[in-house]
């Protein structure tokens, strides 16, 4: 049985804006650093976070004690999930085709 167990960067790697992302099993997670803020999200599936529409997120301070809440918020959010959705072997075809929207440039277009 997978346990949420991630490596946890210190504080300070937060602080000069590094992010820190990971999954355990299909349970994917991230924690983002913004203006004052930490932008937490977790999704489900194979795709990075950049192609995953169903995600949840929330935002933290940008301080010790909200890097503690986040990693205690996805600790409760992985808790509330089934367990056999994080550890069901997933691949690319299991899911739904990724299609990509009109704001992301075609092949024709993309600069080289």
């Amino acid at each position: 049985m997978l346990q949420f167990q991630p490596e946890k960067m210190p504080f300070h790697w937060y602080k000069v804006k590094n992010h820190t992302s990971g999954n355990i099993g299909n349970f994917n997670y991230r924690i983002f650093p913004e203006k004052d803020s930490l932008l937490v999200s977790h999704w489900m599936g194979v795709y990075c976070y950049q192609k995953t529409k169903d995600k949840t997120e929330t935002n933290f301070p940008l301080t010790e004690e909200g890097l503690q809440q986040a990693w205690q918020w996805l600790e409760q959010e992985f808790g509330k999930c089934n367990m056999d959705d994080i550890e069901k072997p997933l691949t690319i075809l299991d899911q739904v085709p990724y299609s990509p929207s009109s704001e992301e440039p075609s092949e024709e277009q993309a600069p080289f």
